[in-house]
């Protein structure tokens, strides 16, 4: 996985979901699009954040459960990020690997408002590949993805799908 340079998209993962990371991110490439992943953070990491057309947090049960995780200050990074772009819809694109069910304690508060995919089949599913795609065109076309209504407190759901309601 992870191509060296002209890294386009950019996946944020705990180190135990690397295999999932994998095969998302060479769908990606099969495709002609660069990636990094990264578990960890460092202060090139950050530099690669900001370098890239579409940033991917890994979200499951294993970063539900690891609190403490280096992956959270890329996380932080990108949600700072969200700041400085007026099109963030398009820079950040959060996926769940698994049935992972309380969001509200992994994700930093500004990935919430977002549109998110599932992602917990061994394929790679079509709509994350095209999603991506099209998001990246959109950050490079600065093209505006109309925004999820705000306090959305479960977002994982697919473009063009209605939120799940919440639980009691």
């Amino acid at each position: 996985c992870c191509m060296p340079s002209n890294n386009h998209v950019f996946f944020s993962h705990t180190s135990a979901d690397a295999d999932r990371v994998k095969r998302l991110a060479e769908a990606l490439e099969r495709r002609g699009y660069a990636t990094q992943c990264k578990s960890g953070y460092t202060v090139e990491i950050k530099d690669f954040i900001e370098e890239s057309l579409l940033f991917v947090p890994v979200i499951s049960k294993n970063a539900e459960s690891n609190k403490l995780g280096a992956f959270r200050i890329a996380w932080k990074v990108a949600a700072k990020n969200i700041e400085k772009l007026e099109a963030a819809a398009t820079f950040i694109l959060p996926v769940v690997t698994d049935d992972t069910g309380n969001y509200n304690d992994i994700v930093p508060k500004a990935f919430r408002t977002l549109p998110w995919l599932r992602e917990n089949n061994e394929a790679v599913s079509d709509e994350f590949i095209d999603t991506a795609i099209q998001m990246m065109g959109a950050q490079a076309k600065d093209v505006e993805f109309p925004p999820i209504a705000g306090g959305q407190s479960l977002p994982p759901f697919a473009f063009g799908q209605s939120a799940p309601a919440p639980a009691p």
